[in-house]
């Protein structure tokens, strides 16, 4: 068995080379590891950070570069460049726990799931926990054959796959993620490998801890957290565009949770939530992102 990390990043080279310089002091399991780093069409000091890591890394490390943003297509372009029969997935603004290859070593059995997530902590109790954070105690099946992949389920800090599933389902959406106006990649991946049939899970031992820098409460964390409305409304304009029906289902249940009204701010919610599935239908229309 071989695990292949792909980090990807773009003009973040501070925040990049804290994060990789602290994968030195994750532990390495019994199997192969080799850390994959794209530079995702940066215009900032990237390039010469990841030579740095590369020159000191203890892990073998391969590098690719994108020509245009986005995080779907930097995602590919590491699938491509590597090797291992688990792909796994973190953020430029995340350490890894010592223990994380171990515990990926050791959950992961193919024989019963193909693909999951673990958690993602918020380690800094001044910072906003509505961005890119989950947590939970028991693993948890994500069944095939899903109408929806709930949200937030499949974070892309803290995401990994057995190679199968991309040969299986296919890559990445290169049209969403950060970078592009749609940055929800990762659960529409989810999806799509829940779709045709495969079963994942989501395994508590598997730990990132997350450095979004956002302060709670703060105006760019709830700008953040309106942008992840509008990607999941471009979610479920994806998957009505692959088929799914069932979306309409929980747009009606939304507008009227067991028979009780809503409130404002989830009025504010759906609103935005519409908004980004009419954007990504609109770029369906036209081609332009």
């Amino acid at each position: 068995m071989k695990i292949s990390l792909i980090i990807c990043s773009r003009n973040r080279a501070e925040r990049l080379r804290k994060s990789l310089r602290h994968l030195n002091t994750v532990e390495a399991p019994e199997c192969l590891v080799e850390v994959v780093v794209v530079d995702s069409f940066s215009t900032d000091d990237t390039p010469s950070v990841i030579k740095e890591f590369v020159a000191i890394s203890k892990f073998p490390v391969k590098t690719a570069r994108t020509e245009r943003p986005g995080l779907g297509h930097a995602r590919n372009c590491g699938i491509k460049s590597c090797d291992g029969d688990i792909v796994s997935f973190t953020d430029d603004d995340c350490e890894l726990d010592k223990n994380y290859f171990k515990a990926l070593q050791k959950a992961f059995t193919p024989e019963t799931f193909l693909y999951g997530a673990g958690q993602i902590v918020i380690s800094d109790e001044s910072l906003d926990t509505r961005l890119a954070s989950i947590s939970f105690t028991q693993r948890t099946e994500i069944p095939a054959g899903l109408p929806l992949m709930p949200f937030g389920a499949m974070q892309g800090a803290n995401i990994f796959f057995a190679r199968r599933v991309f040969e299986l389902c296919g890559l990445f959406n290169e049209d969403m993620g950060a970078g592009t106006r749609f940055p929800c990649e990762d659960l529409e991946m989810g999806w799509r490998a829940s779709n045709r049939g495969l079963f994942g899970a989501l395994i508590p031992e598997i730990v990132v801890y997350h450095h979004h820098g956002l302060k709670k409460g703060s105006p760019e964390a709830d700008a953040a957290v309106a942008s992840y409305d509008r990607a999941r409304g471009a979610y479920l304009a994806s998957l009505l565009a692959q088929g799914s029906l069932k979306v309409w289902l929980h747009w009606a249940e939304s507008f009227s949770p067991n028979g009780a009204p809503i409130g404002k701010e989830r009025y504010a919610q759906l609103g935005r939530e519409l908004q980004g599935a009419g954007e990504y239908f609109e770029f369906l229309g036209d081609g332009k992102v």
